[in-house]
This record gives C-alpha cells, structure tokens and sequence, in this order.
C-alpha cells in the first residue's frame, strides 16, 4: 500500500490510509488484502463492489480489461451517493471471466489502477 506522500487531506482526515491512487482519484483498499477477495462469482463470471475517493465534482471514466494473457473486457458502473462529489463514490465491477483484469479510473487530476485476480 502507498504511503501518505499525495494522500488528500480529506482521505488522511477519514483515517483511509489504505488507498490506492494518485492526484484525485483513489480506490480504498480491501482490509483482506487482495482486490480478487472482493469478487463473487455469477452466472456469467464474476462482479464486486470496488469504492473510490474522487477529489473532484465530476465522475470519472472507468475501464476494465484483460491483463497479458487474458483477452476481453469488463464493465464498471459508477453508482453515486447522495452526499456527491468530491466524496465516495460507490462503484461495481463485472469481469466475464477468471484470471487477471486491469481496473483503471482516470479523472482530470490523477489516475487509479488496480490489478484484480478473478478466480474460477
């Protein structure tokens, strides 16, 4: 996990150490310790909840796709809160199936990226 070098104010004040990111946009990490225990499995692959800190007003875009040897991509939905941005901002993740899938936010002032292992 990163250290507090760039960790926004708003974050170290919340007590969320356990971020993951750069500039304005970061992910809370899991207290399991890896982004894969976050998936449960469904019908057609697999889908979690992956919360994000965003320090701007306005959404970021989201991608997910195959890592290396895996092929295809996911899909994320952003699901705001009532309270808006700069805040928390609820997201789920899909991946149609099992390895490693890249999950990258960018916003205009930064860019999170995690690496998520999809078990069978």
């Amino acid at each position: 996990m990163p250290t507090d070098a760039g960790l926004p104010q708003a974050l170290h004040d919340a007590g969320s150490p356990r971020v993951v990111g750069g500039g304005g946009i970061w992910f809370y990490a899991p207290n399991t310790g890896h982004w894969g225990d976050l998936l449960s499995e469904r019908e057609e692959g697999s889908a979690g909840k992956y919360p994000l800190w965003v320090g701007e007003s306005s959404a970021p875009t989201v991608t997910v796709r195959g890592v290396s040897e895996t092929r295809g991509v996911g899909r994320a939905e952003l699901a705001p809160t009532a309270q808006g941005l700069p805040g928390a901002l609820p997201m789920g993740v899909e991946v149609p199936g099992p390895e490693c899938w890249l999950v990258t936010a960018h916003s205009a002032t930064g860019t999170a990226s995690i690496t998520v292992r999809a078990k069978t």
